[in-house]
């Protein structure tokens, strides 16, 4: 799974405000990988769709 340099530091940026810690590169990579397998596990194929406001 690759995520683009910007969902990477979105994930990044979110991590931060919730926890107060900063992750490098690889950290954000591979929990945001955990992530998306997680919730990935729980929806199947069934997926919601997601809007983002940008």
């Amino acid at each position: 799974m690759q995520l683009d340099p910007q969902a990477v530091a979105e994930f990044k940026e979110l991590y931060l405000k919730e926890y107060g810690e900063e992750l490098n590169d690889q950290e954000a990579v591979g929990l945001a990988t955990k992530l998306i397998k997680f919730i990935k596990a729980i929806y199947g194929d069934n997926l919601p769709k997601v809007k983002l406001s940008v």
